[in-house]
């Protein structure tokens, strides 16, 4: 089965894996750039707020007055 750079000329070829590397690191930049910006916001909870959620793992919600509860 013929690829799709088979019938491509050497410079052709190199351009294609010089796209493909930026695309990389293009990726891989804006990855680390989201955990690192992730990891500098702020926790929007309170202390008193992140306890209650720890120390209440399920959360049932539930719409309207005919819903039944579990």
């Amino acid at each position: 089965m013929p690829g799709p750079l088979d019938d491509s000329t050497p410079e052709e070829r190199r351009h294609a894996s010089r796209r493909l590397w930026l695309l990389a690191l293009w990726l891989t930049l804006f990855v680390v750039t989201r955990v690192a910006v992730a990891d500098a916001e702020p926790d929007p909870l309170t202390p008193a707020q992140r306890t209650w959620l720890e120390t209440h793992p399920r959360i049932v919600i539930g719409v309207g007055e005919d819903w039944p509860t579990r």
